[in-house]
């Protein structure tokens, strides 16, 4: 973290690229974090399985080998009527079938399974929260009579426009992550909704999202937004992430007063402005731009974090450089002595001769410079790789 005295002259605590990979995990929505358990091995899953399935294991495993996993049939699953909570999740449930039973629920949760289709949910009148993360849906629909829901994650899925959430008027957390969604649609009558999340899509513009005035937080990052505007109406937006897009000019911010945290990382942006209005700030990621100057801050006087370096070069002076700075004292200038070699030249005829005390001593030294020029080389290469490409490797 930087911290910033304001009644100080401006200054930053260099390097710290090393720790910029955290800033975007931190910059990402919860459901970056999430995203990590979709990474996790499992292990012994087929063998399990296998087992479970007595001689149709060497089958299943030559499926799931190809790719292929078979469905579960819902009546193998026993549901709780009386549960306010059910978690399915990673059941390799093929199908929403049986669930008209849970006539108290509303958590339903039934993340990684084999669903292709939102259906017969209809009798869940009570439904809060339904999480579909990482199925293979095409489409939102069916959730019409679902009026009291509040969270809805269709994340990593296959859904290519936001349709089917009109009726949702009490929705408040909306994920749509990581989905094939190239515009923003549809949302006019989620007027209670808080929290937006449309990373890693293919949207190309922020548009219809005048009606969304509650917004907390805004996420659109990993997508192919080319300029910043129609946010005039998020008066009351505290965090905006629009990382690893295709921006070149910060603008259209200037009426949102309340915002907190602001996320630009890996754009194009090429001068810091536009922020006289955003003296709440306390977070600011200008990271992997193309800003090679520190302007227009000095007002941020609430600035906590700000992230603005990534890369740092270490040059350490070359003893090929000053070949005379090693000399031994008392050695007459010019003088030649046994073991001596000229830069590039070939060694004495004689061969090597024992090293005198302050020959090892001069070694020890270009060793040592040596050493510590390879450190700081792969140090920074390796810093270098994790602020390129952690996130990719992660997510």
């Amino acid at each position: 973290m930087r911290t910033w005295n304001p009644a100080s002259p401006l200054r930053f605590s260099p390097p710290a690229l090393e720790f910029h990979w955290l800033a975007q995990l931190r910059a990402g929505s919860p459901d970056w974090l999430r995203g990590l358990r979709r990474q996790i091995p499992e292990r012994g899953r087929a063998a399990n399985m296998a087992a479970e399935l007595g001689g149709s294991g060497q089958q299943l495993s030559q499926e799931m080998m190809e790719g292929q996993e078979l469905p579960v049939d819902m009546e193998t699953i026993t549901l709780d009527r009386d549960a306010e909570d059910i978690d399915l999740n990673h059941y390799r449930i093929g199908k929403i079938e049986g669930f008209e039973v849970l006539k108290k629920v509303k958590t339903l949760c039934l993340r990684q399974n084999l669903i292709k289709c939102i259906e017969n949910l209809e009798e869940l009148q009570s439904l809060r929260e339904l999480d579909l993360y990482d199925n293979q849906i095409k489409k939102i629909e069916n959730l019409d009579t679902l009026t009291e829901l509040e969270i809805l994650d269709i994340s990593f899925n296959l859904l290519r426009n936001i349709e089917g959430v009109d009726k949702l008027t009490k929705l408040k957390k909306l994920f749509l992550v990581n989905n094939k969604i190239n515009k923003i649609e549809n949302l006019s009558n989620l007027c209670q909704l808080e929290m937006l999340e449309l990373g890693s899509n293919r949207i190309r513009a922020i548009e219809n999202i005048d009606t969304l005035t509650n917004l907390d937080s805004l996420f659109l990052g990993k997508n192919k937004i080319t300029k910043l505007q129609n946010l005039d109406a998020l008066s009351n937006l505290t965090v905006l992430s629009i990382q690893s897009n295709r921006l070149t000019k910060m603008e259209g911010l200037q009426s949102l007063v309340n915002l907190r945290e602001l996320y630009l990382s890996h754009n194009g942006i090429e001068v810091i402005e536009g922020l006289e209005n955003n003296n709440k700030l306390t977070m600011l990621d200008i990271a992997a731009n193309r800003i090679k100057k520190i302007e227009n801050v000095s007002h941020l006087t609430e600035l906590l974090e700000f992230w603005s370096v990534c890369v740092f070069v270490c040059v350490l002076p070359d003893e090929r450089q000053y070949p005379r700075e090693l000399e031994r004292p008392g050695r007459a200038e010019g003088s030649q002595e046994p073991g001596d070699s000229v830069l590039g030249g070939e060694p004495p005829a004689e061969g090597p001769t024992v090293p005198t005390e302050g020959d090892v001593g001069t070694a020890q030294r270009a060793a040592d410079r040596c050493h510590l020029r390879q450190v700081l080389t792969l140090l920074a290469l390796t810093c270098f790789f994790l602020q390129k490409n952690f996130l990719a490797t992660v997510f």
